[in-house]
């Protein structure tokens, strides 16, 4: 009898269908793989986000696009950008279990919504239309800055786009402690995608915005003491210190240090932590 090394189970719902064709494809990465199973296992109407597929797999935003950018080239992705009057204003992912490569040069939005069916993905027939398709951009264009990606968000809550951009830089100027471009970008991104969708008042969305930005406007890399390894606080670990812990800072040169830096660059004042003997 020959033993089975390889089990599968009988599914008979909450599953997804795959060629073997695309899991044996070679040419694509272990990455891209992953990333373009994940994403056929989504229904239809499912609206591809970098962000979502850099929390899942626990990349950065830029690893995400370079995945995405690697499965364009290969032809199981294809990029849209929906302009309105002339102006960036979305940008769509279509998502496919075969390559097709001329599929990326193609203007989707010239084509017939009967050409689409429900795979588990976005899925394009192979009889295109006999009406001539004009010349889309190339696949290898610039990868979206984070005007492409937060002002859309921000629209979609019911920001105008100038006051959108508007938001995007103050939140930007706003962290003073992080330095690096790339991960101030990142911050801010990340705090946009978060933040909840009831809230869509512009005089709500700023000060909310702006709060959760002080919050992560702190150096994460760990400050070494002796052998000894302690991290930066935040603004919000003093104002909330109970009593032992600001016994602890009081007696810590090293939070002692932090503290007294805060209060220098008036991120708290010192009438908000009269405990503080620094």
């Amino acid at each position: 009898m020959t033993e089975t090394f390889i089990n599968k189970s009988t599914l008979q719902e909450n599953y997804s269908t795959l060629p073997n064709k695309l899991i044996n494809d070679e040419k694509l990465s272990g990455d891209g793989l992953a990333v373009l199973v994940y994403l056929l296992s989504k229904p239809a109407d499912w609206k591809v986000n970098a962000q979502n597929i850099a929390n899942r797999f626990g990349h950065g935003t830029n690893k995400v696009y370079d995945i995405m950018r690697h499965l364009i080239q290969l032809g199981y992705m294809v990029k849209d950008n929906k302009r309105e009057q002339g102006k960036f204003s979305l940008t769509l992912y279509y998502v496919y279990d075969e390559p097709f490569h001329g599929l990326s040069q193609m203007v989707l939005s010239q084509m017939d919504s009967s050409q689409m069916v429900n795979r588990d993905t976005y899925k394009v027939k192979k009889e295109q239309s006999k009406e001539k398709i004009q010349s889309k951009e190339s696949t290898n264009e610039r990868e979206p800055t984070i005007w492409d990606i937060a002002v859309p968000r921000l629209v979609q809550l019911g920001i105008e786009e100038k006051k959108a951009r508007g938001v995007i830089m103050m939140l930007l100027k706003t962290l003073k402690a992080v330095k690096d471009v790339a991960e101030k970008e990142r911050i801010v991104l990340d705090t946009i995608f978060k933040m909840p969708d009831n809230i869509t008042e512009y005089d709500r969305v700023l000060p909310y915005l702006t709060a959760m930005i002080k919050k992560s406007d702190i150096v994460t890399e760990p400050v070494k003491v002796y052998t000894a390894t302690t991290y930066q606080m935040s603004v919000d670990d003093v104002l909330t210190a109970g009593p032992a812990f600001q016994d602890k800072i009081n007696r810590d040169s090293d939070k002692t240090e932090q503290v007294a830096a805060m209060i220098r660059t008036n991120k708290i004042h010192r009438e908000q932590i009269r405990w503080f003997n620094g």
